[in-house]
């Protein structure tokens, strides 16, 4: 069942968005109050690997998070290395397109967690400026 598009502009405005991370890197530090390797504050995606997702005629994209290995009994928080954000594109009706039409994979795994692919510090990932 397709839903109603997003905004698709950009522009959530800055003071909202610097909120909102620092929600989540507070979020992070109360579950892994020991241990900050894990924490993941977002996540750098290629360009290519979106280029080559539009070459399919998509509609969007969605994201996933996945962890390769199976969570330890007990669980405790995955390291950064561990946790993987999976890229699909989706058809016109916002379903995911996990094959082409060879049955190659459409699932990319290339992104790498911030921290360590963060760029400069800014009020979005909480370095210092």
């Amino acid at each position: 069942m397709s839903q109603e598009p997003m905004n698709t502009k950009p522009g959530v405005p800055l003071p909202d968005a610097a909120a909102q991370t620092q929600n989540w890197r507070d979020f992070m530090v109360s579950i892994t109050p020991n241990d900050p390797t894990q924490r993941v504050n977002g996540y750098h995606i290629p360009i290519a690997d979106i280029n080559d997702i539009l070459s399919h005629a998509v509609s969007g994209i969605r994201a996933y998070f996945a962890l390769p290995t199976e969570n330890p009994n007990p669980p405790s928080p995955p390291t950064q290395s561990a946790v993987h954000l999976y890229i699909v594109p989706l058809d016109a009706n916002g379903n995911d397109i996990l094959t082409n039409a060879a049955g190659d994979s459409l699932i990319y795994d290339t992104t790498v967690p911030c921290p360590t692919m963060c760029g400069q510090g800014n009020i979005l990932n909480g370095l210092p400026q």
